[in-house]
Protein backbone atom coordinates (compact mmCIF):
# COMPACT_ATOMS: atom_id res chain seq x y z
CA UNK A 1 0.00 0.00 0.00
CA UNK A 2 1.33 3.37 -0.96
CA UNK A 3 0.13 5.02 2.25
CA UNK A 4 2.16 2.58 4.33
CA UNK A 5 5.27 3.27 2.26
CA UNK A 6 4.67 7.00 2.60
CA UNK A 7 4.33 6.73 6.39
CA UNK A 8 7.52 4.68 6.61
CA UNK A 9 9.60 6.91 4.37
CA UNK A 10 8.24 10.37 5.07
CA UNK A 11 6.60 10.23 8.49
CA UNK A 12 9.34 8.55 10.54
CA UNK A 13 8.00 5.00 10.29
CA UNK A 14 4.59 5.84 11.75
CA UNK A 15 2.08 2.97 11.74
CA UNK A 16 -1.22 3.28 9.94
CA UNK A 17 -2.99 3.15 13.32
CA UNK A 18 -1.03 6.19 14.53
CA UNK A 19 -1.74 8.13 11.33
CA UNK A 20 -3.45 11.45 11.98
CA UNK A 21 -4.90 14.32 9.98
CA UNK A 22 -1.51 15.94 9.40
CA UNK A 23 -0.19 12.69 7.90
CA UNK A 24 -3.22 12.31 5.63
CA UNK A 25 -2.98 15.92 4.45
CA UNK A 26 0.72 15.45 3.66
CA UNK A 27 -0.03 12.22 1.77
CA UNK A 28 -2.79 13.98 -0.17
CA UNK A 29 -0.38 16.74 -1.22
CA UNK A 30 2.20 14.19 -2.37
CA UNK A 31 -0.26 12.10 -4.39
CA UNK A 32 -2.56 14.73 -5.90
CA UNK A 33 -0.28 17.67 -6.61
CA UNK A 34 3.20 16.47 -7.62
CA UNK A 35 4.66 17.65 -10.88
CA UNK A 36 6.24 14.29 -11.70
CA UNK A 37 4.93 10.89 -12.75
CA UNK A 38 3.57 10.07 -9.26
CA UNK A 39 0.53 12.34 -9.64
CA UNK A 40 -2.84 10.59 -9.70
CA UNK A 41 -6.22 11.78 -10.90
CA UNK A 42 -8.96 12.65 -8.44
CA UNK A 43 -10.87 9.53 -9.54
CA UNK A 44 -7.88 7.29 -8.82
CA UNK A 45 -7.42 9.04 -5.48
CA UNK A 46 -11.08 8.48 -4.53
CA UNK A 47 -10.89 4.78 -5.42
CA UNK A 48 -7.72 4.40 -3.35
CA UNK A 49 -9.30 6.09 -0.33
CA UNK A 50 -12.43 3.94 -0.68
CA UNK A 51 -10.28 0.79 -0.71
CA UNK A 52 -8.40 2.02 2.36
CA UNK A 53 -11.69 2.74 4.15
CA UNK A 54 -12.88 -0.79 3.40
CA UNK A 55 -9.61 -2.33 4.57
CA UNK A 56 -9.68 -0.41 7.86
CA UNK A 57 -13.32 -1.38 8.44
CA UNK A 58 -12.55 -5.03 7.75
CA UNK A 59 -9.45 -4.98 9.95
CA UNK A 60 -11.27 -3.43 12.90
CA UNK A 61 -14.28 -5.73 12.55
CA UNK A 62 -12.08 -8.81 12.17
CA UNK A 63 -10.14 -7.91 15.31
CA UNK A 64 -6.79 -7.62 13.59
CA UNK A 65 -3.96 -8.01 16.12
CA UNK A 66 -2.36 -4.81 14.84
CA UNK A 67 -5.58 -2.77 15.02
CA UNK A 68 -6.10 -0.38 17.92
CA UNK A 69 -8.02 -1.88 20.81
CA UNK A 70 -10.39 1.03 21.24
CA UNK A 71 -12.17 3.40 18.94
CA UNK A 72 -13.94 0.90 16.71
CA UNK A 73 -16.33 2.59 14.32
CA UNK A 74 -15.56 6.02 15.74
CA UNK A 75 -11.90 5.57 14.78
CA UNK A 76 -12.88 4.71 11.21
CA UNK A 77 -14.75 7.93 10.72
CA UNK A 78 -12.89 10.57 8.81
CA UNK A 79 -10.61 8.63 6.45
CA UNK A 80 -12.88 9.31 3.53
CA UNK A 81 -12.86 12.99 4.48
CA UNK A 82 -9.47 13.24 2.78
CA UNK A 83 -10.74 12.56 -0.72
CA UNK A 84 -9.56 14.82 -3.46
CA UNK A 85 -12.98 16.33 -4.15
Amino acid sequence: MLLLRFLEASRYGKSIWACDGDDLRAYTRVRLWPTGPDAVSVGTWNRSVAALDQWVAWSLDAGSPSAPRSGGREQRRGLSGYRGT
